[in-house]
């Protein structure tokens, strides 16, 4: 999809919403409008006009890569830069991104641009995000296939005496090698009692016999991103905790046999976290299933039971699937999945990397 058919896309939906103008400041709003993948600029979305706005440091760049927008300009701080702009045009009203504006901000573009009236927003790029095209799903494809590549290198040589964090850093360089342009997100690796904190950072802690092991990586590619996680086991580990992993691939592969479009997201927790509580998990198990994947590694849509989530799945929308049972001072398992909701379906990105417990 061109940048002029998103902006297209997005003039209906303020049309619709009777916003007469929209100041986007979410730099991963403005790349999907624009095409810029710098990390300084705002685009003015007007009735009969379309302005990229940056400092020097960018011109450059957004002459290269952006399209479908003039191009500003800006010298002086955005509040000022706007309310030249804006000197003449008769705007009563101009839409703002509130979850990406500080109070602050908020306030200092306000007293620039009275008696313009700004009128908050929230959700509205993202909305056009949450269902991906042919280029960007070619995009977290590739992403997926070298997390995949990366991550089978480095896991499948795990062993005693390796420190959690060098683990961590060998996965970053293998996805680097690759050709991911970065780690989707600080990779996590939780070893032994450490493997029940769900969002963990790696330590010097080293691996020993009758350890879990779970690893949380992603690779951006282009600005694309994929997200998974597998949990290993170091040599023979407790009973307990070979029944929390089985239950825990049990939940997954539920989840995933009903993706598809149409079917709710709190379904789909639902039933997966129904399979953990039989089993007498369930207080071990207290987040989403799993959320949106994108130019974000985390974006809507979320895959919760709460009411305040629910939207129906469609296809295009990437999202993961990610159950996971943490029992505190034993440890955690969690099996995560980058998926894609086809018109008939669904496609795994990241089955490639088997998921029945791998003892090394």
């Amino acid at each position: 999809m061109t940048n002029q058919r998103r902006a297209t896309r997005l003039r209906k939906i303020l049309a619709k919403k009777k916003i007469e103008s929209l100041l986007v400041t979410n730099i991963l709003n403005v790349r999907y409008l624009s095409g810029f993948t710098g990390s300084s600029a705002s685009l003015l979305m007007l009735k009969d006009k379309a302005l990229f706005i940056t400092d020097f440091r960018y011109l450059s760049q957004a002459e290269e890569e952006v399209t479908g927008f003039k191009i500003i300009k800006q010298e002086k701080p955005l509040g000022q830069t706007l309310a030249k702009i804006l000197k003449g045009v008769g705007l009563k009203e101009l839409g703002v991104e509130e979850g990406h504006l500080t109070h602050k901000e908020f306030k200092a573009l306000e007293g620039k641009l009275r008696p313009v009236r700004l009128i908050p927003t929230s959700g509205l790029v993202e909305g056009l995000r949450l269902k991906k095209d042919r280029r960007e799903m070619a995009k977290i494809r590739k992403a997926a296939s070298i997390a995949v590549s990366a991550g089978w290198q480095v896991i499948s040589n795990l062993g005693q005496g390796l420190r959690e964090k060098d683990v961590a850093a060998e996965l970053e360089y293998q996805l680097k090698k690759r050709g991911a342009r970065k780690a989707s997100f600080e990779i996590i690796v939780a070893s032994g009692p450490r493997s029940a904190l769900p969002h963990a950072q790696a330590k010097d802690r080293r691996l020993k016999e009758g350890d879990l092991v779970l690893i949380d990586w992603g690779a951006n590619f282009d600005g694309y991103n994929c997200d998974m996680t597998r949990t290993v086991a170091i040599g023979r580990i407790a009973k307990e905790l070979e029944r929390v992993y089985r239950t825990v691939l049990r939940s997954q592969k539920k989840a995933l046999s009903l993706l598809g479009p149409g079917v709710k997201n709190s379904t789909i927790d639902k039933e997966a976290r129904a399979v953990i509580k039989r089993a007498g998990f369930g207080k071990y198990f207290d987040h989403s299933l799993g959320h949106g994947v994108g130019l974000a590694v985390h974006e809507s849509p979320t895959i919760s039971r709460f009411k305040r989530h629910e939207v129906e799945l469609k296809a295009g929308m990437v999202i993961t699937i990610e159950p996971g049972i943490y029992l505190p001072s034993s440890g955690g398992v969690r099996i995560e999945d980058t998926v894609l909701i086809t018109k008939n379906g669904h496609e795994n990105l990241t089955e490639g990397f088997p998921k029945e417990m791998l003892i090394l």
